[in-house]
C-alpha cells in the first residue's frame, strides 16, 4: 500500500515537472517565419518607452519590407492595426543567436514611438533590415546638439526654420 502511494506521488511529480519545463519551452521560444518573396515575415518585438527600456511583454508581430519603411501588424487581442516604422539602429551586442533592430514610427498617434524587433541571427531578413538602415543613416544628418533629424528626401522642399515666425498674410 505504501508503495502505491509512493508510486503515485512520484507520477505526480513527473508529470507536474514535465509540464512546467514544457511552458518554460513554450515560453522560451521565439516565433520567427519569412515569407517566399522575403518581404514579410513574423517576428517577436518589444515596445519601448520614451528611454529605451521594454515596456511590457514581448509580442509576436507581422512586418512587412515597403521600399524604405517597415510596416509592423501585432497579432492577438491588442490588435491595433499596421503601422509604418523606419529602422533606426542594430543593437551593437546583442543576446547570444540573436539579432535586434530598433524601430521609430513615422505615422501614428501612440505613446510608443519605439520598438525593438528580435530576429534569429540566421535569418534571411537580416541583409533587408541592414539595407534599410544603411538608407535611413544616409538620410540622417547629425545638429550639433547630436541628434539625428531627417531630411525631406524632395531637393525642392526647403526646411522649416523653427526659430524664424511665419510671416502674416496681408
Amino acid at each position: 500500500m505504501i508503495a502505491a502511494v509512493v508510486a503515485d506521488l512520484l507520477g505526480l511529480v513527473a508529470v507536474v515537472a514535465v509540464c512546467s519545463a514544457m511552458l518554460y519551452l513554450a515560453y522560451r521560444i521565439e516565433p520567427h517565419w519569412v515569407a517566399k518573396d522575403e518581404q514579410r515575415f513574423l517576428t517577436v518585438a518589444h515596445d519601448l518607452d520614451e528611454h529605451g527600456i521594454p515596456a511590457g511583454r514581448k509580442h509576436e508581430v507581422r512586418v512587412y519590407l515597403d521600399d524604405d519603411a517597415v510596416g509592423v501588424r501585432q497579432r492577438g487581442r491588442r490588435h491595433r492595426g499596421t503601422s509604418i516604422w523606419t529602422v533606426s539602429a542594430k543593437s551593437p551586442t546583442p543576446p547570444r543567436g540573436r539579432a535586434v533592430y530598433f524601430l521609430k514610427r513615422v505615422t501614428g498617434d501612440s505613446l510608443t514611438e519605439q520598438m525593438a524587433l528580435r530576429l534569429p541571427a540566421t535569418s534571411k531578413m537580416i541583409s533587408h533590415l541592414d539595407e534599410r538602415l544603411a538608407a535611413t543613416s544616409a538620410n540622417a544628418v547629425r545638429r550639433p546638439t547630436g541628434q539625428p533629424t531627417y531630411e525631406p528626401a524632395d531637393e525642392d522642399v526647403a526646411p522649416v526654420d523653427e526659430d524664424v515666425a511665419p510671416d502674416p498674410a496681408p
